[in-house]
């Protein structure tokens, strides 16, 4: 898990991101400069060092940890054995339950292999969000999370033509009648208003490889918040957010119908005894949760009640008054008047007319997936190996000759955050990354695994940075040539130099007090 493997992984994706080259050498060669006045950051970096426990950085890429899964491979070996403890029978909700029980109350008597695990995994993910852009985050958590499910379980490579970044073994996931035991998942890392977005050609292409094997889409929402001392953190609340595409749920997700007409107004008499300091926000969200509002639509407006009474706060809602609630349906079936595609939908199925021929087409068919081939046309773009490719269906509608329009045309789709809450409402869980509330997780884990290990941890992530400094300040060799070196590189190579005797001490001292009396005569 060196800089070069991770160098060589983000050339391979250079055609993706150009950003990522950039990203990555920047981050292990340059040091931004800010200006008097501009406000630093708290450095994640300096956040570990300052923690009453820190480990080693294991940075995972897909040549260590993500896509190459041969036995032997160490460093696969590693981080897994890091993080297997982490709800290991768990799926990806339980695991991250387990997670943020954990950095909320950690168990007193939990095993110190089990502390480390939670540890590792915290000190790792948050590093990767707050230290690397969106692009870069995302792109170090596939390898992470295949690693951290182990088994099969492997990043995708993007040479292989596969819509999903990881996949995922089913051990722990109930496998589909007709699917390889693999779960495809997707990742993305985004803001809180971020659009999930994917290729048209490649989620068509999965769906003829894979027809009964679902698209799930894992998005990672960056909520901000508010640290102690009033500073501001933008990757405050990791939100976790998934769905899944399906044959079945195709048209759910990608390119849903827009309602342009289809409107209704209800009148509404709140309780006598209804909450008095409600506003209009407050009722829509409490009547959208009733039996007021069917299935599929929503609350557009609330109306003013007709008259104001004295003593009432300006848009609160009043006790006994009626108020005209405006409803509007949003999942209504293509074809029916007043329903049109949405903008992305015209992107990608083409006129309002052609939108609710294809959509009458996936009722019909029903799964068939040879629909999938019909949307293809006779033009299969980027197959791979295990594409059944096959002759071009001349037998279908006219509409349908030349494939639909997005295919062709490579378009991209796309889910909005506001779409995706109002079909999720909850995310599936949270991780709270904020500074001082991993402070006090790291400080909970040393009491948890004693001083003595404390102290042994620290020494060797300590250990590591003053070796390095040691020796990439270059004084020259005392006993060779010299070397330009000014006063300030030879005492802080000094510095180092003494640092790193005393590390090497403590972690001597704590290894002969700890595991040396555990071994085996044999073991010495």
């Amino acid at each position: 898990m060196n800089i070069d493997t991770l160098v060589e992984s983000f050339y391979s994706k250079i055609d993706e991101n150009e950003d990522l080259i950039n990203e990555v050498m920047r981050f292990f060669l340059v040091e931004e400069e800010k200006s008097a006045e501009e406000p630093k950051p708290r450095s994640p970096s300096k956040e570990r060092r300052d923690r009453a426990l820190r480990f080693p950085l294991l940075v995972p890429s897909e040549q260590s940890v993500g896509q190459y899964t041969a036995e032997g491979s160490e460093d696969r070996a590693t981080f897994e054995l890091w993080m297997k403890k982490i709800a290991p029978q768990g799926n990806l909700e339980e695991k991250i339950a387990s997670l943020q029980a954990f950095i909320d109350s950690p168990p007193k008597d939990m095993p110190i292999a089990t502390t480390l695990s939670y540890l590792m995994f915290l000190q790792t993910f948050s590093y990767m969000i707050r230290e690397f852009n969106a692009s870069v985050a995302g792109f170090l958590w596939e390898p992470f999370l295949a690693a951290m499910f182990g088994g099969k379980s492997t990043q995708v490579h993007t040479k292989e033509g596969d819509i999903a970044d990881v996949k995922l073994e089913y051990s722990i996931l109930v496998a589909l009648p007709g699917s390889d035991g693999l779960q495809r998942v997707s990742l993305k890392i985004l803001s809180p208003t971020g659009s999930v977005g994917g290729s048209f050609v490649d989620l068509v292409n999965h769906f003829c490889v894979n027809p009964k094997q679902p698209m799930t889409y894992v998005v990672i929402r960056k909520m901000p918040g508010v640290d102690k001392g009033g500073e501001k953190i933008k990757e405050a609340t990791m939100a976790f957010w998934e769905f899944s595409i399906s044959q079945e749920t195709f048209f759910t997700w990608i390119g849903p119908p827009k309602v342009s007409i289809q409107k209704e107004t209800r009148p509404y008499t709140h309780p006598e005894d209804g909450a008095p300091d409600w506003g209009r926000k407050e009722l829509a969200t409490a009547l959208e949760k009733s039996d007021f509002v069917p299935d599929g639509w929503y609350i557009i407006r609330v109306d003013k009640a007709p008259k104001k009474l004295a003593g009432t706060k300006p848009g609160s809602i009043v006790p006994g008054q009626t108020y005209e609630i405006q409803m509007r349906s949003t999942d209504t079936e293509p074809g029916k008047e007043g329903v049109s595609g949405s903008g992305n939908a015209a992107k990608i199925w083409g006129s309002d007319e052609l939108y609710a021929q294809w959509y009458a087409l996936w009722e019909e068919m029903a799964g068939n997936p040879e629909f999938w081939q019909r949307v293809r046309g006779p033009k299969a773009l980027r197959t791979g190996p295990d594409d059944p490719i096959g002759s071009p269906l001349l037998d279908g509608p006219d509409f349908a000759e030349l494939g639909a329009l997005g295919y062709q045309k490579s378009a991209q789709f796309k889910i909005d955050s506001t779409y995706q809450k109002k079909k999720l409402e909850t995310p599936m869980g949270t991780i709270n990354i904020l500074p001082s509330v991993l402070d006090e997780a790291f400080q909970q884990g040393a009491e948890l695994i004693g001083p003595q290990l404390t102290e042994m941890f620290n020494a060797l992530s300590a250990l590591i940075d003053n070796v390095g400094r040691f020796f990439l300040i270059d004084c020259g060799d005392p006993q060779g040539a010299a070397e330009t070196c000014d006063e300030k590189d030879s005492s802080m190579r000094q510095a180092s130099g003494r640092d790193a005797i005393k590390d090497a001490a403590k972690l001597k001292e704590v290894v002969d007090l700890r595991i040396a009396p555990a071994l085996k005569p044999d073991e010495e």
